[in-house]
């Protein structure tokens, strides 16, 4: 029997932002060109500002870090849930099903999740920027499991993409 319902978060509850990309063009100037590890530095630790994120990649001082800053936040406010996220959610509460949420996010993008107060709708929240681990690593969704007292047979995966929402939680 099904017991819990673990949600991914933007694509699936959160309508993706319109994205000016601001870790991608900071990653982008990592000193050892390694664009990719520097993206997983803002997806595994917790980078609250983009300034401390360019300081965790080893970037000296950047002059259009405001500007980088201001286009995040830009972003950031212009995120909505899908009109169908609350309804569904709170449905599934009066089901008493066990709800969390797992999504590889940097951590300025957890802003939208509490504004929209969706963060009182779920049981367990797993955000890749606070445990370290990516989707489809099976110990981000082991945690949530972990947290929710649930077993895999118990608990369906709803979500946007293939390799993180199927494949991963499989």
């Amino acid at each position: 029997m099904i017991t819990a319902v673990i949600f991914d978060l933007y694509g699936t509850l959160l309508k993706p932002p319109h994205n000016s990309h601001p870790f991608y063009q900071l990653a982008r100037r990592h000193p050892d060109g390694t664009t990719r590890l520097a993206l997983e530095t803002a997806l595994r630790s917790d980078n609250p500002t983009l300034a401390d994120f360019a300081v965790n990649i080893g970037l000296s001082a950047q002059h259009d870090l405001p500007a980088l800053d201001a286009a995040l936040q830009k972003d950031i406010a212009r995120i909505r849930p899908f009109p169908d996220t609350v309804p569904t959610l709170e449905f599934l509460k009066q089901r008493n099903l066990l709800t969390a949420v797992i999504s590889n996010l940097a951590t300025p993008y957890k802003q939208p999740f509490t504004a929209h107060a969706l963060d009182t709708l779920f049981d367990v929240t797993v955000f890749s920027c606070d445990c370290g681990f990516v989707k489809p690593d099976p110990r981000i969704y082991e945690l949530a499991l972990e947290q929710l007292g649930t077993r895999p047979h118990q608990t369906i995966m709803v979500g946007d993409s293939l390799k993180g929402d199927v494949d991963g939680p499989s």
